[in-house]
């Protein structure tokens, strides 16, 4: 591929700047064409030039952006997460305080706590309604539990024999 005008002719500085300042690449073009006539030569620089000169720039520092934003956003969600878990055990330590708390108290950290699982969930779930959250959060953790803790949990939601309620798949 031959070598760009704006290359031949020096004007790489010129052309970045103004694309730094937001000028059209139209402008950009006729302003290294008026900088070559201000040095004497007959040649002119079009829009066409001028956006293959900096199309290779543009998408490095699109590249470098995306790869800033995505490092700044991974960094917030990483501080975001440990906030959200020291709550929770912040909450859930507390509820458990039965020296210190009233039952009321305790129970309260614990709806506090649950209130924040469930907002944590629904974020890593992508969804706002609770009901579907609900489902797909139970169904993923029973996927993961071995047989007699399935159990146990049913004995714990069915006390005195009352039988579960079955939920639609």
């Amino acid at each position: 591929m031959p070598e760009s005008k704006v290359k031949r002719y020096g004007l790489e500085t010129l052309a970045i700047e103004m694309m730094g300042q937001g000028v059209t690449e139209v402008e950009i073009a006729e302003a290294l064409t008026g900088e070559l006539a201000r040095r004497g030569v007959s040649d002119s620089v079009s829009q066409a030039t001028v956006n293959r000169f900096l199309k290779p720039i543009r998408d490095a520092d699109r590249i470098e952006t995306q790869k800033k934003i995505r490092k700044a956003v991974n960094d917030r969600i990483d501080s975001d997460i440990e906030l959200v878990d020291e709550a929770i055990a912040f909450h859930a330590g507390e509820a458990r305080d039965e020296d210190t708390h009233t039952p009321k108290v305790r129970s309260d950290m614990y709806i506090r706590a649950t209130k924040i699982i469930f907002e944590k969930v629904k974020a890593a779930m992508g969804s706002d309604d609770p009901e579907e959250v609900g489902r797909r959060l139970v169904d993923e953790i029973e996927k993961s539990l071995d047989p007699a803790l399935k159990e146990r949990i049913r004995a714990i939601r069915t006390p005195d024999g009352a039988q579960p309620i079955s939920r639609p798949h």
